[in-house]
Protein backbone atom coordinates (compact mmCIF):
# COMPACT_ATOMS: atom_id res chain seq x y z
CA UNK A 1 0.00 0.00 0.00
CA UNK A 2 0.96 3.53 -0.85
CA UNK A 3 1.92 5.42 2.03
CA UNK A 4 0.37 8.97 1.73
CA UNK A 5 2.90 12.13 1.93
CA UNK A 6 2.68 14.19 5.01
CA UNK A 7 4.83 17.53 4.91
CA UNK A 8 6.48 17.99 7.78
CA UNK A 9 9.11 20.59 8.61
CA UNK A 10 9.43 23.67 6.46
CA UNK A 11 7.07 22.91 3.60
CA UNK A 12 4.04 22.28 6.32
CA UNK A 13 4.33 26.17 7.44
CA UNK A 14 3.68 27.50 3.93
CA UNK A 15 0.39 25.67 3.64
CA UNK A 16 -0.72 27.02 6.99
CA UNK A 17 -1.85 30.58 5.41
CA UNK A 18 -2.81 31.74 9.15
CA UNK A 19 1.47 31.10 10.54
CA UNK A 20 2.09 32.71 7.50
CA UNK A 21 0.23 35.79 8.11
CA UNK A 22 1.21 36.18 12.00
CA UNK A 23 5.44 36.08 10.82
CA UNK A 24 4.77 38.50 8.32
CA UNK A 25 2.89 40.96 10.62
CA UNK A 26 6.44 41.40 12.93
CA UNK A 27 7.78 42.59 9.33
CA UNK A 28 8.23 46.08 8.30
CA UNK A 29 6.75 47.71 5.26
CA UNK A 30 9.87 48.00 3.36
CA UNK A 31 9.97 44.46 3.63
CA UNK A 32 6.80 43.27 2.69
CA UNK A 33 7.15 45.53 -0.36
CA UNK A 34 10.54 42.97 -1.14
CA UNK A 35 8.01 40.01 -0.41
CA UNK A 36 5.54 41.01 -2.54
CA UNK A 37 7.60 40.49 -5.65
CA UNK A 38 9.24 37.47 -4.66
CA UNK A 39 6.10 34.65 -5.43
CA UNK A 40 2.76 34.48 -5.75
CA UNK A 41 2.42 32.88 -2.09
CA UNK A 42 4.67 35.47 -0.49
CA UNK A 43 2.76 38.12 -2.37
CA UNK A 44 -0.48 37.74 -1.51
CA UNK A 45 0.23 37.39 2.16
CA UNK A 46 2.28 40.57 1.92
CA UNK A 47 -0.18 42.88 -0.29
CA UNK A 48 -3.09 41.56 2.31
CA UNK A 49 -0.62 43.57 5.03
CA UNK A 50 0.77 46.25 2.79
CA UNK A 51 -2.93 47.27 2.10
CA UNK A 52 -5.43 46.20 4.18
CA UNK A 53 -5.47 48.52 6.86
CA UNK A 54 -5.15 52.28 6.00
CA UNK A 55 -3.13 53.17 3.42
CA UNK A 56 -1.95 56.53 2.06
CA UNK A 57 -5.05 57.32 -0.31
CA UNK A 58 -3.18 58.74 -2.71
CA UNK A 59 -0.34 56.05 -3.29
CA UNK A 60 -3.39 53.80 -3.67
CA UNK A 61 -4.35 55.59 -6.18
CA UNK A 62 -0.94 55.79 -8.09
CA UNK A 63 -1.20 52.54 -8.38
CA UNK A 64 -4.38 52.83 -10.52
CA UNK A 65 -2.41 54.91 -12.66
CA UNK A 66 0.42 57.26 -12.38
CA UNK A 67 0.26 60.77 -11.17
CA UNK A 68 2.10 64.28 -11.42
CA UNK A 69 1.94 67.22 -10.05
CA UNK A 70 -0.38 69.94 -11.41
CA UNK A 71 0.15 73.57 -12.01
CA UNK A 72 0.32 75.29 -8.63
CA UNK A 73 1.39 72.88 -7.09
CA UNK A 74 -1.49 71.99 -4.74
CA UNK A 75 -3.29 68.89 -6.81
CA UNK A 76 -2.07 65.69 -8.54
CA UNK A 77 -3.33 64.01 -11.15
CA UNK A 78 -3.34 61.27 -13.59
CA UNK A 79 -0.88 61.44 -16.12
CA UNK A 80 -2.66 59.75 -18.64
CA UNK A 81 -6.88 59.10 -19.07
CA UNK A 82 -7.81 55.74 -17.15
CA UNK A 83 -8.98 52.50 -19.03
CA UNK A 84 -10.34 49.34 -18.54
CA UNK A 85 -6.89 47.98 -18.64
CA UNK A 86 -5.93 50.51 -15.54
CA UNK A 87 -8.88 48.71 -13.46
CA UNK A 88 -8.18 45.22 -14.69
CA UNK A 89 -4.70 46.21 -12.83
CA UNK A 90 -6.06 47.65 -9.82
CA UNK A 91 -8.28 44.80 -9.48
CA UNK A 92 -5.88 42.46 -7.17
CA UNK A 93 -5.32 45.91 -4.69
CA UNK A 94 -8.40 47.27 -4.30
CA UNK A 95 -10.49 44.76 -3.10
CA UNK A 96 -7.72 44.02 0.00
CA UNK A 97 -8.36 47.05 1.40
CA UNK A 98 -10.61 46.85 4.51
CA UNK A 99 -10.10 50.46 6.00
CA UNK A 100 -8.85 53.57 4.76
CA UNK A 101 -8.56 57.07 6.45
CA UNK A 102 -8.37 60.33 4.84
CA UNK A 103 -6.92 63.16 6.99
CA UNK A 104 -5.56 66.23 6.26
CA UNK A 105 -3.19 66.31 3.44
CA UNK A 106 -1.18 69.08 1.67
CA UNK A 107 -2.02 67.68 -1.52
CA UNK A 108 -5.24 66.44 -3.10
CA UNK A 109 -6.78 65.09 -6.29
CA UNK A 110 -7.46 67.39 -8.50
CA UNK A 111 -10.94 67.77 -9.95
CA UNK A 112 -10.50 66.61 -13.49
CA UNK A 113 -8.79 63.25 -11.99
CA UNK A 114 -11.50 62.73 -9.85
CA UNK A 115 -14.33 62.93 -12.92
CA UNK A 116 -11.77 60.60 -14.21
CA UNK A 117 -11.97 58.11 -11.70
CA UNK A 118 -15.57 58.26 -11.24
CA UNK A 119 -16.30 58.36 -14.92
CA UNK A 120 -14.60 55.36 -15.54
CA UNK A 121 -14.68 52.84 -12.46
CA UNK A 122 -16.57 49.49 -13.05
CA UNK A 123 -20.25 50.00 -13.25
CA UNK A 124 -22.32 48.86 -10.28
CA UNK A 125 -18.67 48.02 -8.55
CA UNK A 126 -17.91 50.15 -5.25
CA UNK A 127 -14.24 51.42 -5.58
CA UNK A 128 -13.25 49.62 -2.80
CA UNK A 129 -15.73 46.93 -2.62
CA UNK A 130 -14.01 45.36 1.35
CA UNK A 131 -14.01 48.49 2.35
CA UNK A 132 -16.01 48.61 5.96
CA UNK A 133 -14.20 51.04 7.91
CA UNK A 134 -13.39 54.70 6.61
CA UNK A 135 -12.86 57.98 7.90
CA UNK A 136 -12.59 61.35 5.45
CA UNK A 137 -11.95 64.69 7.11
CA UNK A 138 -12.41 68.31 5.56
CA UNK A 139 -14.29 67.28 2.86
CA UNK A 140 -15.05 70.05 0.88
CA UNK A 141 -16.99 70.56 -2.42
CA UNK A 142 -13.93 69.57 -4.50
CA UNK A 143 -13.95 65.95 -3.25
CA UNK A 144 -17.49 65.45 -2.15
CA UNK A 145 -18.77 63.14 -4.87
CA UNK A 146 -15.78 61.18 -4.20
CA UNK A 147 -16.46 60.93 -0.76
CA UNK A 148 -19.82 59.70 -1.99
CA UNK A 149 -18.61 57.13 -4.16
CA UNK A 150 -17.01 54.98 -1.92
CA UNK A 151 -19.93 54.43 0.29
CA UNK A 152 -21.53 50.88 -0.49
CA UNK A 153 -23.48 48.78 1.35
CA UNK A 154 -20.82 46.37 3.48
CA UNK A 155 -19.54 49.96 5.26
CA UNK A 156 -19.80 49.27 9.13
CA UNK A 157 -18.10 52.09 10.76
CA UNK A 158 -18.26 55.87 9.06
CA UNK A 159 -16.52 58.87 10.07
CA UNK A 160 -17.13 62.35 8.26
CA UNK A 161 -16.05 65.94 8.81
CA UNK A 162 -17.54 68.19 6.21
CA UNK A 163 -16.40 71.56 6.19
CA UNK A 164 -18.30 72.49 2.73
CA UNK A 165 -21.77 74.57 2.40
CA UNK A 166 -24.62 72.72 4.60
CA UNK A 167 -26.55 71.66 1.09
CA UNK A 168 -23.57 69.72 -0.14
CA UNK A 169 -22.68 68.11 3.22
CA UNK A 170 -26.82 67.48 3.52
CA UNK A 171 -26.18 65.42 0.07
CA UNK A 172 -23.87 63.61 1.24
CA UNK A 173 -25.38 62.32 4.92
CA UNK A 174 -28.57 61.49 2.34
CA UNK A 175 -26.29 59.72 -0.48
CA UNK A 176 -25.20 57.87 3.14
CA UNK A 177 -28.54 56.14 4.03
CA UNK A 178 -29.03 54.80 0.65
CA UNK A 179 -25.53 53.61 -0.16
CA UNK A 180 -25.00 52.00 3.85
CA UNK A 181 -28.15 51.29 5.04
CA UNK A 182 -26.57 48.56 7.32
CA UNK A 183 -24.38 51.13 9.38
CA UNK A 184 -23.18 50.22 12.84
CA UNK A 185 -21.14 53.63 13.96
CA UNK A 186 -21.38 56.97 12.54
CA UNK A 187 -19.11 59.66 13.80
CA UNK A 188 -20.12 63.06 11.82
CA UNK A 189 -18.63 66.29 12.72
CA UNK A 190 -19.86 69.58 11.43
CA UNK A 191 -17.06 71.87 10.57
CA UNK A 192 -18.77 74.34 8.12
CA UNK A 193 -18.25 77.92 9.16
CA UNK A 194 -20.96 78.89 11.85
CA UNK A 195 -23.80 76.60 13.74
CA UNK A 196 -26.04 74.69 11.85
CA UNK A 197 -29.27 75.36 10.06
CA UNK A 198 -32.73 74.19 11.44
CA UNK A 199 -32.22 72.38 7.78
CA UNK A 200 -28.92 70.65 8.79
CA UNK A 201 -30.29 69.47 11.80
CA UNK A 202 -33.18 67.91 10.47
CA UNK A 203 -31.13 66.37 7.57
CA UNK A 204 -28.95 64.55 10.57
CA UNK A 205 -32.07 63.44 12.32
CA UNK A 206 -33.35 61.46 9.32
CA UNK A 207 -30.10 59.63 8.60
CA UNK A 208 -30.03 58.08 12.13
CA UNK A 209 -34.31 57.56 11.07
CA UNK A 210 -33.27 55.62 8.21
CA UNK A 211 -30.02 53.65 9.45
CA UNK A 212 -31.28 51.26 12.17
CA UNK A 213 -28.37 49.16 12.90
CA UNK A 214 -26.93 51.91 14.69
CA UNK A 215 -24.77 51.29 17.27
CA UNK A 216 -22.68 54.07 18.16
CA UNK A 217 -23.45 57.97 17.26
CA UNK A 218 -20.77 60.22 18.13
CA UNK A 219 -21.35 63.72 16.61
CA UNK A 220 -20.63 67.80 17.64
CA UNK A 221 -22.79 69.16 20.39
CA UNK A 222 -24.57 71.38 17.89
CA UNK A 223 -26.54 68.52 15.85
CA UNK A 224 -28.24 67.79 19.18
CA UNK A 225 -32.12 68.52 19.02
CA UNK A 226 -34.95 67.25 21.37
CA UNK A 227 -36.19 65.35 18.61
CA UNK A 228 -33.10 63.60 17.27
CA UNK A 229 -32.49 62.59 21.09
CA UNK A 230 -36.12 61.37 20.44
CA UNK A 231 -35.85 59.75 17.72
CA UNK A 232 -32.66 58.24 18.60
CA UNK A 233 -34.25 56.68 22.08
CA UNK A 234 -35.76 54.08 20.36
CA UNK A 235 -33.30 52.21 18.34
CA UNK A 236 -32.51 48.94 20.15
CA UNK A 237 -28.91 48.43 19.01
CA UNK A 238 -27.90 51.44 20.32
CA UNK A 239 -25.08 51.18 22.72
CA UNK A 240 -22.77 54.52 22.14
CA UNK A 241 -24.28 58.16 22.44
CA UNK A 242 -21.13 60.99 22.45
CA UNK A 243 -21.71 64.76 21.88
CA UNK A 244 -18.28 66.00 22.93
CA UNK A 245 -14.49 65.24 21.92
CA UNK A 246 -13.38 63.38 24.90
CA UNK A 247 -15.24 60.18 26.55
CA UNK A 248 -14.22 56.79 27.92
CA UNK A 249 -11.80 54.76 26.78
CA UNK A 250 -12.90 51.48 28.01
CA UNK A 251 -16.09 50.06 26.39
CA UNK A 252 -18.77 48.88 29.35
CA UNK A 253 -19.53 45.34 29.83
CA UNK A 254 -23.68 45.83 29.01
CA UNK A 255 -25.31 44.34 32.39
CA UNK A 256 -26.92 40.75 32.11
CA UNK A 257 -30.24 41.52 33.72
CA UNK A 258 -31.89 44.89 34.60
CA UNK A 259 -34.18 44.44 37.46
CA UNK A 260 -37.25 46.36 38.25
CA UNK A 261 -36.84 48.57 34.82
CA UNK A 262 -39.33 50.58 33.05
CA UNK A 263 -41.24 48.15 30.18
CA UNK A 264 -40.67 50.65 27.41
CA UNK A 265 -37.37 52.84 28.83
CA UNK A 266 -35.70 55.41 26.55
CA UNK A 267 -32.19 54.07 25.25
CA UNK A 268 -32.90 50.65 26.05
CA UNK A 269 -29.30 48.94 25.47
CA UNK A 270 -27.64 52.31 25.92
CA UNK A 271 -24.28 51.77 27.55
CA UNK A 272 -21.83 54.82 27.26
CA UNK A 273 -22.91 58.59 27.01
CA UNK A 274 -20.50 61.56 26.65
CA UNK A 275 -21.82 64.86 26.78
CA UNK A 276 -21.01 68.33 27.85
CA UNK A 277 -22.67 70.41 31.07
CA UNK A 278 -25.00 72.62 29.15
CA UNK A 279 -26.95 69.78 26.77
CA UNK A 280 -26.76 67.33 29.52
CA UNK A 281 -28.90 69.85 31.92
CA UNK A 282 -30.93 70.71 29.24
CA UNK A 283 -32.08 66.97 28.12
CA UNK A 284 -31.29 64.99 31.12
CA UNK A 285 -34.23 62.65 30.80
CA UNK A 286 -32.38 61.26 27.60
CA UNK A 287 -28.67 60.94 28.13
CA UNK A 288 -29.75 59.46 32.20
CA UNK A 289 -32.73 57.61 31.32
CA UNK A 290 -31.00 54.30 30.05
CA UNK A 291 -31.77 51.48 32.23
CA UNK A 292 -28.14 49.58 30.89
CA UNK A 293 -26.13 52.94 31.43
CA UNK A 294 -22.64 52.14 32.97
CA UNK A 295 -20.37 54.92 31.41
CA UNK A 296 -20.80 58.62 31.44
CA UNK A 297 -18.33 61.67 30.83
CA UNK A 298 -19.13 65.47 31.22
CA UNK A 299 -17.43 67.81 29.80
CA UNK A 300 -17.32 70.93 32.19
CA UNK A 301 -18.05 74.05 30.40
CA UNK A 302 -18.87 76.11 33.52
CA UNK A 303 -17.95 74.93 37.11
CA UNK A 304 -21.29 76.57 38.54
CA UNK A 305 -22.87 74.03 36.79
CA UNK A 306 -21.37 71.10 38.61
CA UNK A 307 -23.38 71.06 41.57
CA UNK A 308 -26.53 70.80 40.43
CA UNK A 309 -24.93 67.87 38.12
CA UNK A 310 -23.82 65.51 40.68
CA UNK A 311 -27.26 65.85 42.17
CA UNK A 312 -28.72 64.64 39.54
CA UNK A 313 -26.58 61.79 38.74
CA UNK A 314 -26.96 59.45 41.40
CA UNK A 315 -31.00 59.74 41.07
CA UNK A 316 -30.72 58.95 37.91
CA UNK A 317 -28.00 56.26 37.25
CA UNK A 318 -27.95 53.36 39.60
CA UNK A 319 -25.33 51.37 37.34
CA UNK A 320 -22.28 53.39 36.41
CA UNK A 321 -19.07 51.90 36.69
CA UNK A 322 -17.48 54.81 34.75
CA UNK A 323 -17.67 58.31 35.59
CA UNK A 324 -15.23 61.91 34.41
CA UNK A 325 -15.71 65.01 34.60
CA UNK A 326 -12.95 66.86 32.22
CA UNK A 327 -13.31 70.50 33.44
CA UNK A 328 -12.12 72.06 29.96
CA UNK A 329 -11.81 75.81 30.57
CA UNK A 330 -13.25 78.41 33.35
CA UNK A 331 -12.90 82.01 33.31
CA UNK A 332 -13.26 82.23 37.18
CA UNK A 333 -10.77 79.67 37.79
CA UNK A 334 -13.23 77.62 40.02
CA UNK A 335 -11.77 74.83 41.65
CA UNK A 336 -12.99 71.43 42.34
CA UNK A 337 -14.82 71.39 46.12
CA UNK A 338 -16.05 68.79 48.45
CA UNK A 339 -19.62 70.18 47.89
CA UNK A 340 -19.52 69.45 44.20
CA UNK A 341 -18.11 65.96 44.56
CA UNK A 342 -20.25 64.77 47.97
CA UNK A 343 -23.51 63.90 46.06
CA UNK A 344 -21.92 61.08 44.20
CA UNK A 345 -20.77 58.80 47.40
CA UNK A 346 -24.10 57.06 46.13
CA UNK A 347 -22.52 55.57 43.05
CA UNK A 348 -21.60 52.43 44.91
CA UNK A 349 -21.12 50.41 41.70
CA UNK A 350 -18.37 52.73 40.53
CA UNK A 351 -15.00 51.35 39.60
CA UNK A 352 -13.66 54.17 37.22
CA UNK A 353 -13.92 57.52 39.18
CA UNK A 354 -11.56 60.46 37.21
CA UNK A 355 -12.23 64.08 38.13
CA UNK A 356 -9.86 65.96 35.88
CA UNK A 357 -9.32 69.80 35.92
CA UNK A 358 -6.36 72.43 35.96
CA UNK A 359 -6.93 73.86 38.88
CA UNK A 360 -6.02 72.09 42.52
CA UNK A 361 -9.01 70.78 44.37
CA UNK A 362 -10.02 71.96 47.51
CA UNK A 363 -10.59 68.98 49.46
CA UNK A 364 -9.46 67.25 52.92
CA UNK A 365 -7.78 64.61 54.00
CA UNK A 366 -10.94 63.59 55.53
CA UNK A 367 -12.61 64.56 52.62
CA UNK A 368 -10.72 61.90 50.58
CA UNK A 369 -11.52 59.34 53.31
CA UNK A 370 -15.15 59.76 52.84
CA UNK A 371 -15.00 59.39 49.50
CA UNK A 372 -13.09 55.98 49.64
CA UNK A 373 -15.13 54.91 52.45
CA UNK A 374 -18.06 55.30 50.46
CA UNK A 375 -16.51 54.13 47.09
CA UNK A 376 -15.35 50.47 48.03
CA UNK A 377 -15.33 48.73 44.80
CA UNK A 378 -13.37 51.85 42.37
CA UNK A 379 -9.95 50.61 40.73
CA UNK A 380 -8.86 53.58 39.34
CA UNK A 381 -9.09 57.15 41.24
CA UNK A 382 -8.35 60.23 39.82
CA UNK A 383 -8.57 63.64 41.38
CA UNK A 384 -6.65 66.30 39.29
CA UNK A 385 -3.29 64.87 39.12
CA UNK A 386 -2.80 67.26 36.67
CA UNK A 387 -3.75 70.55 38.12
CA UNK A 388 -1.05 73.08 38.13
CA UNK A 389 -0.08 76.25 40.26
CA UNK A 390 0.01 76.07 44.18
CA UNK A 391 -2.45 74.27 46.60
CA UNK A 392 -4.99 76.11 48.26
CA UNK A 393 -6.23 75.15 52.06
CA UNK A 394 -7.78 72.84 52.40
CA UNK A 395 -5.50 70.26 50.46
CA UNK A 396 -5.02 67.14 50.13
CA UNK A 397 -1.30 65.33 52.01
CA UNK A 398 0.36 62.30 50.95
CA UNK A 399 -1.80 61.18 54.21
CA UNK A 400 -4.62 60.81 52.25
CA UNK A 401 -3.37 57.54 50.20
CA UNK A 402 -3.24 55.42 53.39
CA UNK A 403 -6.99 55.93 53.81
CA UNK A 404 -7.53 54.91 50.23
CA UNK A 405 -5.49 51.95 50.53
CA UNK A 406 -7.29 51.18 53.41
CA UNK A 407 -11.11 51.39 51.84
CA UNK A 408 -9.90 50.24 48.17
CA UNK A 409 -8.89 46.76 48.02
CA UNK A 410 -9.61 46.72 44.50
CA UNK A 411 -6.86 49.55 43.00
CA UNK A 412 -5.48 49.45 40.03
CA UNK A 413 -4.04 53.21 39.85
CA UNK A 414 -4.63 56.42 41.40
CA UNK A 415 -4.11 60.09 41.36
CA UNK A 416 -5.42 62.68 43.11
CA UNK A 417 -3.20 66.27 43.41
CA UNK A 418 -1.84 66.29 46.69
CA UNK A 419 0.23 68.72 48.80
CA UNK A 420 3.61 66.75 49.08
CA UNK A 421 5.83 69.65 50.87
CA UNK A 422 4.85 69.07 54.10
CA UNK A 423 6.65 65.97 56.08
CA UNK A 424 4.96 62.27 54.77
CA UNK A 425 3.31 60.91 57.79
CA UNK A 426 5.23 57.82 59.73
CA UNK A 427 5.43 54.64 57.66
CA UNK A 428 2.68 52.66 58.57
CA UNK A 429 2.45 49.39 60.07
CA UNK A 430 3.34 46.60 57.24
CA UNK A 431 0.28 44.98 58.07
CA UNK A 432 -2.17 44.66 54.57
CA UNK A 433 -4.58 46.80 55.34
CA UNK A 434 -2.34 49.69 55.80
CA UNK A 435 -0.97 48.97 52.06
CA UNK A 436 -2.09 49.28 48.67
CA UNK A 437 -3.30 45.98 47.43
CA UNK A 438 -1.04 43.52 44.88
CA UNK A 439 -2.92 44.78 42.11
CA UNK A 440 -1.77 48.49 42.60
CA UNK A 441 0.29 49.25 39.52
CA UNK A 442 0.78 52.76 38.99
CA UNK A 443 0.10 56.69 40.86
CA UNK A 444 -0.56 59.36 38.33
CA UNK A 445 1.40 62.65 39.41
CA UNK A 446 2.65 65.72 37.57
CA UNK A 447 3.78 69.06 38.81
CA UNK A 448 1.17 69.29 42.62
CA UNK A 449 3.63 70.32 45.12
CA UNK A 450 6.63 68.19 46.60
CA UNK A 451 10.48 69.73 48.25
CA UNK A 452 11.52 66.59 49.43
CA UNK A 453 12.00 63.47 46.59
CA UNK A 454 13.90 61.57 49.28
CA UNK A 455 11.29 61.55 51.85
CA UNK A 456 8.42 61.17 49.42
CA UNK A 457 10.07 58.26 47.94
CA UNK A 458 10.18 56.46 51.21
CA UNK A 459 7.23 57.18 52.18
CA UNK A 460 5.36 55.56 48.71
CA UNK A 461 7.64 52.77 49.09
CA UNK A 462 6.68 51.85 52.57
CA UNK A 463 2.62 51.43 51.51
CA UNK A 464 3.38 50.27 47.33
CA UNK A 465 3.84 47.39 45.90
CA UNK A 466 7.64 46.46 44.66
CA UNK A 467 6.25 47.08 41.00
CA UNK A 468 4.15 50.04 41.88
CA UNK A 469 5.73 53.50 39.51
CA UNK A 470 4.71 56.60 38.70
CA UNK A 471 3.16 57.58 35.68
CA UNK A 472 3.50 60.93 33.92
CA UNK A 473 1.12 62.60 31.39
CA UNK A 474 -1.05 65.81 30.75
CA UNK A 475 -4.09 63.62 29.82
CA UNK A 476 -6.34 61.26 31.68
CA UNK A 477 -5.18 57.29 30.17
CA UNK A 478 -9.21 56.35 30.85
CA UNK A 479 -9.90 59.38 28.08
CA UNK A 480 -9.56 59.36 24.42
CA UNK A 481 -10.60 61.30 21.80
CA UNK A 482 -12.88 61.40 19.43
CA UNK A 483 -11.29 61.43 16.38
CA UNK A 484 -7.32 61.96 16.92
CA UNK A 485 -4.69 60.51 19.51
CA UNK A 486 -4.48 61.98 22.76
CA UNK A 487 -0.16 62.16 21.71
CA UNK A 488 -1.82 64.91 19.44
CA UNK A 489 -4.06 67.10 21.29
CA UNK A 490 -2.26 67.57 24.57
CA UNK A 491 1.11 68.86 25.25
CA UNK A 492 4.16 66.33 25.48
CA UNK A 493 4.84 65.35 29.55
CA UNK A 494 8.35 66.86 29.42
CA UNK A 495 7.04 70.03 27.35
CA UNK A 496 6.47 73.37 29.34
CA UNK A 497 4.01 74.79 27.43
CA UNK A 498 0.76 75.74 30.11
CA UNK A 499 3.05 75.28 33.00
CA UNK A 500 4.43 78.33 35.57
CA UNK A 501 7.48 77.86 36.98
CA UNK A 502 6.63 76.56 39.99
CA UNK A 503 5.01 73.54 37.90
CA UNK A 504 7.94 72.93 35.97
CA UNK A 505 9.94 72.70 39.37
CA UNK A 506 7.66 70.33 41.27
CA UNK A 507 7.80 67.91 37.37
CA UNK A 508 11.55 67.66 38.13
CA UNK A 509 11.19 67.07 41.90
CA UNK A 510 8.46 64.18 40.69
CA UNK A 511 10.51 62.42 38.13
CA UNK A 512 13.34 62.49 40.84
CA UNK A 513 11.21 60.87 43.29
CA UNK A 514 10.27 58.21 40.79
CA UNK A 515 13.70 57.00 40.06
CA UNK A 516 14.30 57.01 43.49
CA UNK A 517 11.23 54.64 44.32
CA UNK A 518 12.55 52.42 40.87
CA UNK A 519 16.06 52.47 42.39
CA UNK A 520 14.31 50.93 45.68
CA UNK A 521 12.40 47.76 43.65
CA UNK A 522 14.76 45.23 44.75
CA UNK A 523 14.72 46.09 48.23
CA UNK A 524 10.99 46.39 48.32
CA UNK A 525 10.34 43.12 46.28
CA UNK A 526 12.88 41.33 48.95
CA UNK A 527 10.74 43.41 52.07
CA UNK A 528 7.57 42.11 50.33
CA UNK A 529 8.73 38.80 50.43
CA UNK A 530 10.09 38.78 53.81
CA UNK A 531 6.72 40.32 54.89
CA UNK A 532 4.67 37.56 53.21
CA UNK A 533 6.75 35.34 55.00
CA UNK A 534 6.18 36.44 58.59
CA UNK A 535 1.92 36.51 57.84
CA UNK A 536 2.77 32.74 56.54
CA UNK A 537 3.98 32.04 60.31
CA UNK A 538 1.81 33.94 62.10
CA UNK A 539 -1.33 31.88 60.50
CA UNK A 540 0.64 28.71 60.96
CA UNK A 541 1.43 30.18 64.71
CA UNK A 542 -2.24 30.87 65.44
CA UNK A 543 -3.67 27.35 64.12
CA UNK A 544 -0.93 26.03 66.58
CA UNK A 545 -2.39 28.24 69.24
CA UNK A 546 -6.23 27.64 69.12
Amino acid sequence: MASSSVLVGPSSFWNVPELVTMTLNYVDKRTLAVCARLNRLLSEHSLDLLYRENPDFLKVVQILCPMKLMLGGKTMGFSETLKPSHWDRFQRYRSRIRSLRVEIHPLTLSRESIINLLATCPVGEPIFPSLTVFQWEQIDSAVSQLVISLFHEKLQHVTLLPISSEKCANDMLEHLTRRAPYLQSLRYWNGTQGAPTPQTKESFRLTCKALKSLQSVELSGDLVTPELLQELSTHEPLTRLWTTLYGPKAPPRPLMEVINGPLNPTFPSLLEVSVDCAILLAYPGYYLGGPQLMALHIDILLMDNVKSLTVLIPTSCKNLKHLSMFSIVDSARTPFSWGMIKPLLGLKTLETFVIDGPIPPLLSNLDIERLADSLPALRHLEICPRATGQPRKPCPTLACLTSIARSCRNLISVGVYVDASSSPPPSPSPRPEHTFPTTFQTMHVLCSKITAPSSVADFLASIFPPHTTLSFSRYSPHLRSVARTMDILFPHVDSDVGLEIHSIKYRKLWKETSELLDALKHTREALASRQAEVEVLKKRLASLIH
